[in-house]
């Protein structure tokens, strides 16, 4: 098992800097977007629009106006880089506990945040766009 402490640690912090600007910048919301083909490099955008979830339309997190790096974790990477996306069931089971393991520790990294802005999670493509809480 691949221990997630710094990676949480790490987005804690990427978290409060995207907030500390989000909030000056009267932003309408984060999206924290991580890149399974890319060593799981991660990004903090702050964007200028949002949309809820049913009106599916994700262009949103498109426009955004400032971006902080986020944390990679090379271990997942690797993992899912033996593997592929879908190449296979057992690929398939693979990408989704690493898609869930990188969920899990950004919800927890989310943890005792208090915000209006929507904070959203996905990698990169992914459509939709998870939201952490309702919105």
């Amino acid at each position: 098992m691949i221990p997630l402490d710094l990676y949480k640690e790490s987005m804690r912090i990427g978290l409060k800097e995207a907030l500390e600007i989000a909030e000056s910048e009267e932003a309408k919301a984060i999206y924290f977007e991580y890149d399974l083909d890319n060593e799981w490099d991660s990004q903090f955008y702050i964007c200028d629009d949002y949309m809820f979830l049913e009106e599916d339309d994700e262009d949103w997190a498109s426009d955004w106006t400032d971006e902080i790096e986020g944390p990679s974790l090379g271990e997942l990477a690797d993992i899912y880089g033996e593997n592929g996306f879908d190449s296979d069931k057992r690929a398939v089971g693979i990408t989704l506990c690493l898609i869930a393991r990188t969920v899990c520790s950004f919800i927890s990294a989310c943890s005792g945040v208090q915000s209006s802005i929507p904070i959203c999670i996905g990698f990169h493509d992914q459509d939709p766009i998870m939201r952490t809480g309702r919105d």
